[in-house]
């Protein structure tokens, strides 16, 4: 197009009004051949406007709020640059709105708004209704009704607040995927679960109280995010908490993709931390050699054991150490000698070294958390451990093998130094809970190195605060209650509705574990409902030998003349207490459909009654009185302050395994303080026993 010029009238030139020329879509403005300055047509909103006036003609921008005229102009070519500058315009309003909707688009209407995306949003909104509100008698006129209704639909989110965007999203999805949500489990998606599978930001956590379906989220979650192709099955990497849980949930993600033909041109990764490791290692050229004593703790022991021999034969003082050692874990003094000294170190100092490989301690941070325990001498006994850690890498290095905790510390280092980089667009991590430090760090340079090489990764977490009893093995919780100053600003959901248990489990153990404050607060609804405890209080025949198993075997008896068909589930803290239940109720024919678990074993699984043992005071009541072993669990990651919390998770994990009637036998004569504090007026339990309703009595 060639360019059109208007010069100022007599008038102008004596006010110093410049010549204004149309070239290259800007419109130049130039004072006796030389460019003062331009105006880019692509940023203009509204179009020219011609006015005649007495003292020569007008180029006018007419806004509501603000007007910018070009005044005393000669008539020649006025017009044509009016014409041909308003095709400009308009061609490139169009554009920027076109922009504009397809941004919202993209990041409001498909995808979760994102914390990362929210200055982008926030300046796409403001600059479109500053336009709109401007100029919005010529965008009535220059635009098509749908074009109009798209911006108002954009405005109606002004002024800009991230959590209007994502109610807006939310109600969006929710009412485009209804069809989805309510097939892709055997029963339709609650809303909380529905929210859960839509919420994509940055970072997301979904707390999952115990039978709320976090398992079905995950699967819908990986689904959806296919189905809607907002990633490839490659883009999407689901990490479980072991083995089986991987491959249960791989098997029900193929299932629910085949019965809703979502086609799957590869799989999801789907795996545990260790798989990933060693795909890491792997894929950068390292050894994934795994040492014998990783997969044999005999060969361990015997190799500590062995250890300990050499390293006392050195010195006699450090017999005295290993003593001294010994006498801190325990709480008391002890005078071991020969094997037995050997055995007891062997089995502490297995424990001290898994901890310590854990957490990653050297020398210094086992020194440090020793002292912050008040455990004395610590500096001898942190040298003791760290000689042992590090003639363990030695023989490690010997074997050319590593072990389980090598394969994520080690992938992390080479992620960290670029040395794989990975390329998943949504990570998924299941019992969250239970998640070690180390693991944690792995994950944090997945998405950082992603980030480093311009993939923006969704993290969501899964799991339940009241269900973390894995602290012994790693598990370090304040990774979920404060995942805030972990991962910074994330999306939380909780799933808060449940169908396995009825309301009196659910408010029972609700209220039993929101007593310690450091757990999330949580509002349990259920799908059935009763007006009367289904939570029973029952002694252990008081003055009898055998009286928790011969009350366990009553109960047992009472449900199969009852319910013959139900399942029924005997649990405890200790194997030895479900030995003694099993063997009692083998010899009355009273084991079949009864299953027999420890607390911890017992997450995940449900049974219609539960029957709980084992509740009274002393070393192996529960809570223990007597099982704190002081030294491993200053290695151990920290713990919240309040009393016996780890087991107080426990008994909920224990109480939300039934599906209708929990039984719990006590000890009357030496009581749990689990039991005393259940007998509270607080607590809506029935009690089935003299003895305890005497303890009540007592309490109140």
């Amino acid at each position: 197009m060639s360019d059109i010029a208007v010069r100022p009238n007599f008038a102008g030139k004596l006010f110093g009004k410049l010549t204004l020329t149309l070239t290259n879509e800007n419109l130049v403005f130039t004072h006796r051949g030389r460019k003062d300055k331009y105006l880019p047509l692509a940023s203009v909103r509204t179009l020219f406007k011609v006015k005649k006036r007495f003292l020569g003609d007008e180029l006018r921008l007419e806004g509501a709020k603000t007007t910018v005229r070009y005044r005393f102009l000669k008539s020649e070519n006025v017009e044509a640059l009016q014409a041909a500058a308003n095709k400009i315009i308009r061609r490139h309003l169009k554009a920027y709105l076109q922009t504009v909707f397809t941004e919202f688009n993209d990041n409001v209407k498909l995808q979760y708004p994102k914390d990362s995306q929210e200055e982008s949003l926030r300046s796409l909104i403001d600059s479109l209704y500053r336009d709109y509100s401007n100029y919005q008698a010529d965008w009535q006129t220059m635009l098509s009704a749908d074009a109009i209704a798209a911006v108002k639909d954009i405005l109606s989110l002004y002024p800009f607040d991230m959590a209007k965007l994502r109610s807006y999203h939310e109600q969006m999805q929710l009412k485009a995927r209804c069809g989805f949500f309510d097939t892709v489990e055997s029963n339709p998606l609650t809303t909380e679960q529905r929210l859960a599978v839509l919420r994509s930001n940055d970072r997301n956590m979904v707390l999952a109280a115990a039978g709320t379906g976090k398992t079905s989220v995950m699967v819908a979650k990986t689904l959806d995010l296919i189905d809607r192709d907002l990633a490839k099955p490659q883009d999407i990497l689901v990490l479980a908490y072991n083995r089986t849980a991987s491959l249960e949930l791989k098997a029900r993600l193929l299932d629910k993709a085949q019965t809703h033909t979502i086609k799957l041109d590869t799989e999801p990764q789907i795996g545990t931390f260790h798989a990933l490791g060693r795909q890491i290692l792997q894929e950068a050229g390292r050894s994934t050699q795994i040492s014998v004593f990783a997969e044999n703790s005999a060969k361990l022991k015997a190799w500590i054991a062995q250890w300990i021999q050499e390293y006392t034969a050195e010195d006699a003082a450090r017999e005295q150490l290993l003593i001294t050692t010994l006498s801190v874990q325990e709480g008391r003094e002890t005078q071991l000698s020969g094997q037995v000294l050997i055995t007891a170190s062997t089995e502490l100092l297995t424990k001290a070294l898994q901890a310590m490989r854990g957490e990653g301690l050297n020398r210094t941070g086992v020194a440090k958390r020793l002292t912050e325990a008040g455990i004395k001498p610590a500096g001898k006994i942190a040298g003791l451990l760290s000689a042992l850690h590090k003639d363990y890498v030695n023989e490690l290095k010997r074997q050319d093998c590593i072990d389980f905790d090598d394969l994520i510390t080690r992938a992390t280092e080479l992620v960290e130094k670029g040395k794989f980089i990975p390329r998943w667009k949504f990570i998924l991590v299941d019992e969250f809970q239970d998640i070690s430090a180390s693991r944690m760090a792995l994950i944090t340079a997945l998405v950082d190195r992603a980030k480093a090489n311009g993939v923006a990764t969704s993290l969501t977490v899964v799991g339940d605060d009241w269900q973390s009893v894995y602290r012994f093995s790693g598990g370090k919780l304040s990774l979920t209650t404060r995942f805030g100053e972990v991962a910074g600003s994330y999306t939380e959901t909780k799933l808060q509705k449940t169908f396995r248990y009825n309301n009196s489990i659910a408010d029972t153990a609700g209220q039993f574990i929101m007593e310690n404050p450091e757990q999330f607060r949580k509002s349990i609804d259920t799908h059935t409902k009763t007006d009367t405890p289904q939570i029973f209080l029952l002694d252990d025949k008081p003055g009898k030998e055998n009286g928790v198993v011969e009350r366990v075997a009553e109960v047992v008896s009472k449900i199969r003349s009852n319910e013959p068909a139900s399942t029924v589930a005997v649990i405890a803290r200790y194997n030895f207490l479900l030995d003694e239940a099993k063997h009692a109720l083998s010899k009355q024919n009273l084991s079949n459909n009864v299953h027999f678990w420890s607390f911890h074993k017992s997450k995940g699984l449900e049974a219609d009654h539960c029957i709980l043992i084992g509740f009274s005071g002393g070393k192996n009541g529960f809570p223990g009185g007597g099982r704190e072993e002081t030294l491993i669990q200053a290695l151990l990651p920290s713990s919240d302050s309040y009393p016996h919390a780890e087991e107080r998770r426990l008994m909920y994990v224990g109480l939300t395994r039934a599906k209708h009637k929990c039984y719990i036998i006590a000890d009357p004569v030496s009581p749990s303080e689990f039991v005393t504090e259940l007998l509270s007026p607080k607590y809506n339990v029935s009690v089935v026993s003299a003895a305890i309703s005497f303890m009540k009595s007592a309490e109140l």
